[in-house]
């Protein structure tokens, strides 16, 4: 009738142990390692929330500054620009003559009136 107790041995020593450590590794995943990745990945969504500010405003807003100043000097430049010789050549002869009359009251103060 019962096998000589077979089934009943082999449920006590195999299969109810295995169930009993189960139930126990289940519940310290669940109640441990759940709630440590939980709490680990609300964090690196934080950092990333805020890498994500710095990134939009900071880098971003920097570069896009840099890009509008440096269109705005093009356009203003833009002006200046004509393809006549003639008015590239003054400009040069201009600064040349700005740069030497700067360079001789730096390095000659007396010149100055100083």
């Amino acid at each position: 009738m019962h096998k000589w107790y077979f089934d009943e041995i082999y449920d006590y020593l195999f299969v109810q142990p295995v169930l009993f450590i189960s139930r126990r590794v289940a519940q310290f995943d669940k109640q441990v390692i759940d709630v440590f990745i939980d709490k680990l990945a609300f964090g690196v969504r934080m950092i990333a929330r805020l890498d994500d500010l710095i990134d939009r405003y900071l880098v971003d807003g920097a570069v896009n500054l840099m890009a509008g100043w440096t269109y705005s000097l093009g356009h203003w430049f833009h002006g200046a620009e004509t393809g006549k010789i003639r008015q590239y050549v003054m400009f040069i002869v201009i600064a040349t003559v700005a740069l030497f009359i700067l360079i001789t009251f730096y390095l000659n103060p007396s010149l100055a009136g100083s």
